[in-house]
């Protein structure tokens, strides 16, 4: 599970890095980002790759290669060794497999490039209402994504009638409707709740560090960690 989590994770940390570039797509082979040259397969084994070539590209130029491909390869990895020890081997496992592939695809997008892939949206959204579907909880996962959608559209709309910009960026509405399909109304308003402060908390270290307050912050990332933090309450308030 450990070597599938890194591998997809490897994959969907090419992807995040190629969504800007017209001129490259996913089926594109992986190349060296310094040389340009091809990488062998050698070179793309998840983790043991990065670490047999001490971060250094495999190129006569033995540039650092970024920590994020290692990280993406650990963190999706072990996401997908938690999932399934915490599951039993059933239907529910895949969709919690690629619940967690997609928030993880979404979260490097953000942090890269500020930027949420709506078409990954719209299919993890998709896929929430199909698992609700198979639980009975289909009506409760539609409202849930309703609610997670006109919360952030009202917020935003009142920011532009007192202040005149938005107050959450466009696709976080979208985003927190996904999670919404995923989980229940009363989850996504702890989500928002929960993610707000942890920004606050973020915010005011980042003030201590550089003297001035982020212009914008990476909403994905917080709204995984919120809903990983609801989570874990959940699981020990009913130990």
């Amino acid at each position: 599970m450990f070597l599938l989590g890194a591998s997809i994770g490897s994959f969907l940390n090419a992807c995040s890095l190629r969504i800007t570039n017209d001129d490259e797509t996913i089926f594109d082979p992986s190349r060296c980002r310094s040389c340009d040259k091809k990488l062998q397969w050698h070179q793309l084994i998840p983790v043991l790759s990065w670490a047999l070539q001490s971060g250094k590209c495999g190129c006569r130029l033995k540039k650092t290669i970024s920590i994020q491909y290692l990280l993406s390869e650990i963190i999706l990895g072990a996401c997908f060794v938690i999932i399934f020890n915490c599951n039993e081997i059933n239907f529910n496992l895949i969709f919690y497999l690629l619940f967690a592939s997609i928030l993880f695809f979404l979260v490097l997008t953000d942090l890269n490039y500020q930027l949420l892939h709506f078409p990954t949206i719209i299919f993890g959204t998709l896929l929430g209402f199909i698992y609700g579907s198979f639980h009975g909880n289909f009506v409760e996962m539609i409202t849930g994504a309703l609610c997670g959608f006109i919360i952030i559209y009202f917020v935003n709309f009142i920011f532009r009638t007192f202040r005149n910009k938005e107050g959450f960026g466009d696709g976080d509405k979208y985003l927190l409707a996904m999670l919404g399909a995923w989980t229940a109304p009363l989850i996504v308003m702890q989500i928002l709740i929960l993610a707000s402060w942890i920004g606050v908390i973020y915010s005011i270290i980042f003030r201590l560090q550089r003297g001035l307050f982020p212009a914008k912050l990476a909403l994905a990332p917080l709204f995984t960690l919120a809903l990983i933090l609801i989570h874990i309450n959940q699981q020990l308030s009913l130990i």
